[in-house]
């Protein structure tokens, strides 16, 4: 029993982790896009770009990716659904704000 218990909880672990790492890479990604596509502004995107990649490798060569890709059950998630909340944002500020918010957010998580 306390080994499917502590299976259940690696499980867990790993699923919140792959989550989080998901969500803070969307998070990067659509804030490149839209400093890509409706700035000038090369160097901050440049960045965004290199700290979406570095975070990309940190864990893309670890074992603990693979794990983290195997634990998936998106069928059962219950939270995979869009909030309305998340689809009314008007202003690309918004949405770079949100951006921010939701890649600290996950970052915190990973930490």
């Amino acid at each position: 029993m306390a080994e499917k218990s502590k299976n259940n909880t690696q499980t867990v672990i790993l699923r919140i982790l792959d989550a989080n790492y998901n969500r803070a890479k969307e998070a990067l990604r659509t804030i490149e896009d839209i400093l890509r596509f409706s700035t000038a502004d090369k160097n901050t995107y440049r960045t965004i770009k290199q700290v979406r990649h570095k975070l990309t490798d940190i864990i893309k060569d670890r074992k603990i990716f693979t794990d983290m890709i195997l634990s998936r059950d998106s069928r059962q998630d219950i939270g995979r659904h869009i909030d309305e909340f998340e689809i009314h944002r008007e202003r690309l500020e918004d949405i770079i704000f949100a951006g921010f918010s939701r890649a600290k957010e996950s970052l915190r998580v990973l930490e």
